[in-house]
């Protein structure tokens, strides 16, 4: 799966708390099929992988990271950063014959599941706040 992806000017915020730390979702897929899965879960939290964003005012830069479900446990860390109004590729790599998803050029990261059937997932703020204003994102498959 991949995508073009800028980031406009209203993807630059400061939620003045540890929040601003939090990752959010941009594109992704969440993997259903398992015959013992949780039905009050969501797939994508169960086993899924996405390209997380954030904004970070050091840098003054869009951080990019893998966000990923591996049987109920997550996993996220940076894979790279771009600017503001700059078109991005961003991608998402499913080797079933290592198991494994690999987010950009990031680390690569074990799965466990033969799940085939996926559904993409889109535009996500947050954590566990709403975003401070409408944030745009121009995402092109």
């Amino acid at each position: 799966m991949a995508a073009t992806v800028t980031f406009d000017s209203t993807c630059i915020y400061d939620l003045q708390s540890v929040d601003q730390h939090d990752w959010n979702k941009v594109i992704g897929l969440g993997f259903v099929g398992s015959k013992n899965q949780d039905l009050g879960s969501a797939p994508h939290q169960v086993d899924g992988a996405r390209v997380a964003w954030r904004w970070n005012p050091e840098t003054q830069k869009i951080d990019l990271g893998c966000y990923a479900y591996v049987d109920g446990q997550r996993t996220a860390f940076k894979v790279g950063e771009t600017s503001i109004n700059q078109p991005t590729r961003l991608s998402i790599k499913i080797d079933y014959g290592r198991k494994e998803y690999r987010v950009m050029d990031g680390e690569p990261v074990r799965f466990n599941h033969n799940k085939k059937f996926a559904y993409k997932t889109g535009l996500y703020f947050g954590g566990n706040q709403p975003a401070p204003h409408t944030i745009r994102v121009r995402i092109k498959y």
